[in-house]
């Protein structure tokens, strides 16, 4: 048996380190390629979601949207909120015709109920 032949590599397993190198950065290319790909299915699949916007089934809001009459024309729709600011500042009394989807016809402020709940006070009790 010859002990010598056991104990160097042939030198068809040899690799230069050049090679050796260039396999590792192969590997490496390959590797970030393969990641890069990934991430961009990733990042994709998230754009599409983020772009889609999510289904809000439309509520009924119970919130009417008002026209207010001045002159010969209207203007609106606005909000309760905006009609008691308008109330507030002196653009629109209790006698203003206010029309809402809804209403048969325009109406005085004052005999919409859904406002003049918040202006006026409750009727007082019987005595």
């Amino acid at each position: 048996m010859d002990i010598e032949n056991h104990s160097t590599p042939s030198s068809d397993f040899l690799v230069s380190p050049m090679e050796t190198m260039m396999q590792v950065g192969l590997g490496l290319s390959i590797g970030q390629q393969m990641a890069r790909n990934i991430s961009d299915y990733v990042f994709a699949c998230n754009k599409q979601q983020m772009l889609r916007a999510p289904f809000i089934p439309p509520s009924e809001s119970t919130e009417h949207l008002y026209f207010v009459a001045q002159k010969t024309t209207y203007i609106g729709p606005f909000p309760i909120n905006e009609i008691l600011r308008k109330m507030g500042d002196g653009t629109i009394t209790t006698e203003t015709l206010i029309w809402r989807k809804g209403l048969p016809s325009w109406i005085k402020l004052k005999d919409c109920s859904e406002i003049s709940a918040t202006f006026l006070p409750p009727p007082l009790p019987p005595q």
